[in-house]
């Protein structure tokens, strides 16, 4: 299974897919396919998909391995690749292709049982973690635990079980398209009752699993360097005016909040009302504008452009983006004024002196929740989206957005303005949503658990 892209690796392997990463000197595919050699064993498929034109020499420097596609690597999890390869799961060992293997004696093919290898811990882990009883499997927590059978992604398969695991990605991924699942997954936790899996014991340190850019440094001194100038590199490019200036100038006032809790608040309400009712007309008619502006991109050629390469097809479907801009867009606010906000207008002496306050306080949240303050979102996040992935351009500032129009200045003064205005506006709306969601959460839990409300 090698079709991976390797982000815990990053940027090693952005230019080589993490199985092809040298450890010492050698590649850590070759461990795995010597391993298996040394167990006789010489009829090896491998499912690519990352850098796919990276693997083809394999073929030529082993006899006997083969290559499979999996088309679906950069939209699903693992149980596509196992999907691509499913012909080929009765009697075979399914291997993960980052492992170094140091103890090939853990690829034997002599089997009577389906199951995994696995390492009996005593300490804390957030691997996964099996419960067995007299060698069988009986449950696997994800998230890890305190004492067990550690899984290793080394696993066997019957042919009667194989047949049975084929069928079941077949069902889920072919049928019910259920892509996001790992593919161990079927067995351990969809069917597990169809399956009487056996675990394969070894040595902590007969396989090394490599997960993040420190490990591998450990393990090979000539990554140090990288990591090294990844560090400074990281530091090198923290702006120190957009970063402390916004956090100073908010922790400042907070704390200012907090002293002279009156003034500040008989100060915000000025600047509220300001905001509210002398520029309320201007507001209006910027959102009416935004919208306009929203159905232009939308209906007109710019609205044609794919945010990604030309022939790059959507990660996920219409609906999914939909829901997750949604939810990434309501926030805590869904949690606030789902019930209630129409109580907040009620309350607005202008609202009571339009007349019907039922008919006015439940029509201005249709201002809050329509078209035009989603056409805020719309627009931005279009902007970004072209800058990004059309354009190339790596740097995610506001500024950089602007950059058609300020030209040169977009790195010196005007362009710092924009940034560090923006960076306050996301600290302080941030904090909005902590400080709104928070005190909600508090009293649900403290209602559900009988708890004190002041405890939490």
């Amino acid at each position: 299974m090698a079709a991976g892209k390797g982000k815990r690796l990053r940027p090693v392997t952005l230019k080589t897919p993490k199985p092809l990463v040298e450890v010492n000197g050698t590649r850590i595919i070759d461990t795995i396919i010597r391993g298996l050699h040394a167990n006789g064993i010489y009829d090896i498929y491998i499912v690519t998909g990352y850098m796919k034109e990276k693997f083809a020499n394999l073929e030529s420097e082993y006899p006997g391995v083969k290559l499979i596609y999996n088309e679906f690597y950069d939209t699903s999890n693992n149980i596509s690749s196992l999907y691509a390869a499913r012909e080929y799961i009765p009697n075979s060992i399914i291997l993960d292709g980052d492992q170094i293997i140091n103890n090939p004696e853990v690829l034997k093919p002599e089997f009577s049982r389906s199951g995994y290898n696995a390492v009996i811990i005593n300490n804390s882990t957030s691997e996964w973690l099996l419960d067995v009883h007299d060698g069988i499997i009986k449950s696997c927590n994800r998230f890890g635990g305190n004492q067990g059978w550690q899984l290793y992604s080394i696993s066997r398969w019957t042919k009667e079980d194989g047949e049975k695991l084929k069928r079941h990605l077949e069902i889920e991924f072919g049928e019910k398209h259920n892509e996001k699942i790992y593919w161990d997954d079927l067995a351990l936790f969809v069917y597990p009752e169809q399956y009487k899996l056996g675990i394969s014991e070894m040595k902590s340190d007969d396989v090394i699993e490599i997960d993040n850019i420190n490990e591998l440094a450990e393990l090979d001194k000539n990554y140090r360097r990288l990591l090294k100038n990844m560090h400074k590199k990281f530091l090198d490019n923290i702006d120190p005016a957009t970063t402390l200036i916004p956090f100073m100038s908010v922790f400042a006032l907070c704390a200012l909040f907090m002293l002279y809790p009156e003034k500040s608040s008989s100060a915000l309400n000025s600047i509220r009302n300001f905001l509210g009712d002398t520029l309320g007309t201007f507001y209006l008619v910027i959102g009416l504008g935004i919208f306009l502006v929203s159905l232009w991109i939308a209906f007109s050629d710019i609205g044609k452009i794919v945010l990604g390469k030309p022939d790059e097809k959507p990660q996920f479907s219409f609906w999914k983006w939909g829901a997750m801009l949604f939810t990434c867009g309501l926030a805590a606010d869904i949690l606030f004024y789902s019930l209630c906000e129409w109580i907040y207008y009620a309350g607005e002496e202008h609202v009571k002196s339009m007349g019907s306050i039922q008919d006015w306080a439940s029509t201005f949240p249709l201002f809050h929740w329509g078209l035009i303050p989603w056409s805020f979102y719309a627009v931005l996040a279009a902007c970004f989206g072209f800058m990004l992935h059309v354009k190339g351009v790596n740097r995610q500032k506001y500024s950089e957005a602007c950059r058609p129009i300020l030209g040169n200045m977009t790195g010196k003064l005007p362009g710092k303005f924009i940034d560090i205005l923006a960076v306050s506006a996301l600290i302080a709306g941030t904090a909005t949503t902590f400080s709104v969601a928070t005190p909600l959460l508090s009293s649900v839990v403290s209602k559900i658990t009988h708890g004190g409300g002041g405890l939490i």
